[in-house]
């Protein structure tokens, strides 16, 4: 299997092939990761359309002797692109979603996609460090020492940040519900 800075350098080449291997191999982390922290499936699109684009045009920029793996800097630039569209506390609904939830019949699915739904917006709530952290970590399963590297701040300050998103929405539900959450 080539490298990610193999691929690289034949991408920058023109080679199509390299590019939609280098594609597949990080395309669906780095959506999951955009739709999860923007809420909005035309937003996580833009986002990574324009990461790979970034990628292809400058790949010069990935330093394989910091990591091998070209995902934790893929990671940095989708997050630069992502504050970029979201603004500084700009929130999006994603009505699909809504629809969708609305049409499922049973009731205990009806119950568990609120429930759902209600989660992902107060994690959409909570300010936009806080909810990487915890999205990445605890949703993408990325190691802590990766986001710091990610994040460019030490491992302390991601630990912190997930601590202070799981606290703050452990608060909301308790207010809201009277409901205590248990995370991991």
């Amino acid at each position: 299997m080539a490298s990610d800075a193999r691929l690289l350098k034949r991408m920058a080449g023109g080679c199509a092939q390299s590019f939609e291997r280098f594609y597949g191999r990080h395309a669906d982390a780095l959506y999951r990761f955009a739709l999860a922290v923007a809420s909005s499936r035309v937003l996580a699109e833009e986002a990574v359309q324009e990461t790979f684009l970034h990628a292809l045009e400058h790949p010069e920029r990935f330093h394989e002797v910091r990591n091998p793996s070209a995902r934790p800097w893929l990671y940095g630039l989708l997050r630069n692109r992502l504050r970029s569209l979201l603004g500084p506390q700009r929130v999006e609904t994603n009505s699909e979603q809504q629809i969708e939830q609305h049409s499922r019949t049973l009731e205990g699915e009806a119950i568990l996609q609120q429930t759902h739904g209600r989660l992902r917006q107060a994690i959409l709530e909570l300010p936009l460090p806080q909810r990487e952290a915890l999205v990445m970590c605890c949703l993408q399963d990325v190691d802590y020492r990766v986001a710091a590297e990610i994040f460019d701040v030490p491992v302390g300050t991601v630990r912190s940040r997930i601590n202070r998103a799981r606290a703050s929405l452990r608060q909301i539900f308790e207010q809201e519900d009277g409901v205590s959450i248990v995370f991991p």
